[in-house]
């Protein structure tokens, strides 16, 4: 039974380690981790990890104080954890990690380098300190360029630059704090 759990550990730390999209590494997924205190340090070699990601939604702060209490130190330090947001659709990160930056729990540390990203409220204007709209306001490398099958771009143009030409809509809704940090609500 314990070889089966430290199986489970290793393959989890491993998909932590080589596959940033795997599903292990979503908020909710640390948030049940969170649960298993201890358990990790007693069955697994961490002794190589040297950052932790999550994707999706900042994590809950439980798992913040989970990670920095569970995972090994690094030189001295907390590991780098660094959730991220962004989409499949584009192949990309629109907010992410910076290991320059602080990390607040609850939060993600900042837009990515290139992406042009803010929170508009209903009227289309930008907001910081409050909810609104993701969107994106200058194209980026990775954008799609059409949807398969959509030879006339309809699909394409109605789902992502409906409301306004030249803005990436992505759907999601989050906040921008005064120090660029972000929190995304999904």
């Amino acid at each position: 039974q314990l070889s089966a759990l430290r199986y489970a550990v290793d393959q989890f730390f491993d998909s932590v380690m080589v596959n940033a999209d795997d599903p292990a590494l979503r908020a909710n997924r640390l948030s049940l981790l969170n649960r298993m205190r201890g358990l990790f340090m007693r069955v697994a070699d961490l002794s190589r990890l040297r950052a932790l990601g999550s994707t999706g939604s900042p994590l809950a702060i439980d798992c913040y104080c989970w990670v920095y209490e569970q995972m090994p130190k690094v030189d001295g330090r907390d590991i780098w954890l660094a959730p991220m947001s962004g989409g499949t659709d584009f192949a990309g990160a629109f907010i992410g990690g910076n290991r320059e930056l602080p990390l607040k729990a609850g939060e993600m540390q900042c837009r990515e380098l290139g992406c042009a990203v803010e929170a508009w409220n209903e009227q289309g204007e930008p907001v910081i300190n409050e909810v609104g709209e993701l969107v994106c306001t200058q194209p980026i490398p990775s954008m799609p360029l059409y949807f398969w099958g959509d030879v006339e771009k309809k699909r394409y143009i109605s789902s992502y630059f409906g409301t306004s030409p030249n803005v990436w809509r992505h759907g999601d809704w989050r906040e921008v704090g005064l120090d660029g940090s972000c929190i995304i609500y999904g």
